[in-house]
């Protein structure tokens, strides 16, 4: 009896890790897709004010523009760093609160009651 409910413990042991390992799997995957959709406009908004900035020298309306260009440019170049930083926080959030030597195995300080 009690050696059935010790292998069903370290059954659902092994499951808890594997739907850990999915579990980090999916939110990465999700973090590649949102760094995309937020890097790809932050960098064509970069290369836009790099280029506008380039021709200040020689239209004079667009220095006004400037002023409220180069923050908000500057805004938008550091929000995939943001997305970054809080996925990172998250993911490393569950993995300290999930801690294992080896995935999918209960170590042997774990099979001892």
């Amino acid at each position: 009896m009690l050696g059935e409910i010790r292998t069903d413990f370290l059954q659902i042991d092994v499951a808890r890790k594997y739907f850990r390992t999915v579990y980090v799997e999916k939110e990465l995957s999700h973090l590649s897709r949102i760094i995309l959709y937020v890097g790809v406009p932050a960098e064509l908004l970069s290369a836009v004010v790099l280029v506008i900035y380039g021709s200040a020298k020689t239209t004079p309306l667009i220095v006004g523009w400037l002023d409220v260009l180069v923050p908000i440019a500057l805004t938008a170049g550091l929000g995939p760093l943001a997305v970054l930083f809080s996925f990172v926080l998250r993911l490393s959030w569950v993995a300290q609160h999930n801690a294992s030597i080896a995935p999918f195995t209960a170590s042997d300080e774990e099979h001892q009651f």
